[in-house]
C-alpha cells in the first residue's frame, strides 16, 4: 500500500524566520514573498502535486491576490497565525484574536474552509498547554504545529511518531506531528534538512513511512537567495538561512516526482483519525488523554 504524505507550504516572509528576531524589520521581506510563493506554485503545477499552504494574516493583508491564486490553483489554504509571533509569546487572548482575524481573512479571500493550523516555528509545545483548545475553540480541526522530537528552540516528543487526536477541555484536534527520520536517526522533514541532505535521503525516509507524515518549505528557499541577512548574524543561523538554497529547486522538483504528496485534506480521513490515540498537551509534555483527566 502506498501511503500518501502531506505537503505544506509555510507562506511568510524570509524575514519573519524566528533566527532573524530582532535582527531585521520583519517587513522587510514583503516584496520578495509573492514571486517566491509564485515561484513555488509553478514547480507544484510542473510536478501536478497539490500542497496545503500555511498562509501568515500579515502576508494575506498584504497579498490578497496571492492567496486567491493559491486556491484557484486548488491547493488548500491552512493558517499561519496573523503574525510569525511564537505562542508563548502571544498568550490565550491575543492568540484567540488574531487566529480569529486570520481565519476570517484566509476564508474571505480563499472562498475556503480553512481548518488546518500550523504555529509559527513549531511553538506548540508544553509551555503552551492552553494553546490547543483556543485553536480548536476558534474552529480549526487539523493542527500540524508539533515537531516530534527536540531541537533548540522547539520540538516536543511525541512517544509513537505518528498522527494522533489532541485532547482538550472542550474538544479535540486532529494533530500530525512533522519530523520524518532517516534510518541513521538524521532529520528529514522539510526546509534546511531537505536543501541539506541527499535527495534519495529525504525520499527514502519518506517511502519508509506507514502512516502519513509531513513535508515543509517556505518560499524564500526555493533560491535564489535575493536576500541580504544581517552583519554579525550568528554562523549557526547564517548556515541555517543560506545552504542549499542556490540548488533547492531542482532538488526540490525531484522530491516532488518521487513522493506521494497531497495536502492535508486528501490524507487526513475523520473515519481513520477516530483510531488514533488521545493524547493531552500539559506542563510536562504530551502524555494519555485519560491519564491527565
Amino acid at each position: 500500500m502506498v501511503i500518501a504524505h502531506i505537503l505544506s507550504v509555510d507562506v511568510e516572509r524570509w524575514s519573519d524566520a524566528t533566527l532573524l528576531a530582532g535582527r531585521v524589520e520583519r517587513r522587510v521581506g514583503q516584496p520578495l514573498v509573492q514571486a517566491q510563493t509564485e515561484r513555488v506554485l509553478a514547480l507544484l503545477a510542473h510536478a501536478g502535486v497539490h500542497a496545503t499552504f500555511f498562509v501568515l494574516g500579515e502576508v494575506a493583508q498584504d497579498n490578497p491576490q496571492l492567496v486567491r491564486t493559491i486556491a484557484e490553483a486548488g491547493h488548500e489554504v491552512g493558517c499561519h497565525g496573523w503574525t510569525h509571533d511564537l505562542l508563548a509569546d502571544l498568550g490565550a487572548a491575543r492568540l484567540r484574536s488574531d487566529l480569529e482575524r486570520a481565519r476570517r481573512t484566509l476564508q474571505d479571500l480563499s472562498g475556503q474552509a480553512v481548518t488546518a493550523f500550523r504555529a509559527p516555528t513549531w511553538s506548540l509545545d508544553r509551555r503552551v498547554p492552553w494553546a490547543p483548545e483556543v485553536i480548536s475553540e476558534v474552529g480549526f480541526e487539523l493542527d500540524m504545529s508539533i515537531f516530534d522530537g527536540r531541537h533548540g528552540i522547539y520540538g516536543e516528543p511525541v512517544a509513537s511518531g505518528r498522527p494522533f487526536r489532541l485532547i482538550t477541555a472542550a474538544a479535540d484536534l486532529l494533530e500530525v506531528p512533522t519530523s520524518v527520520r532517516t534510518w541513521s536517526g538524521l532529520r528529514a522533514g522539510g526546509g534546511f534538512y531537505w536543501r541539506t541532505l541527499p535527495r534519495g535521503v529525504v525520499r527514502d525516509a519518506y517511502l519508509s513511512k506507514r502512516h502519513p507524515a509531513v513535508g515543509y518549505i517556505h518560499p524564500w528557499e526555493v533560491g535564489p537567495a535575493a536576500y541580504t541577512l544581517p552583519a554579525g548574524l550568528e554562523p549557526g543561523a547564517r548556515l541555517t538561512m543560506t545552504a542549499g538554497i542556490d540548488r533547492f529547486a531542482q532538488k526540490l522538483d525531484w522530491l516532488l516526482r518521487a513522493v506521494p504528496w497531497r495536502p492535508a485534506r486528501e490524507v487526513v480521513s475523520s473515519e481513520e483519525a477516530a483510531q488514533w490515540p488521545r493524547l493531552r498537551l500539559t506542563a510536562r509534555g504530551l502524555g494519555p488523554a485519560e491519564e491527565a483527566d
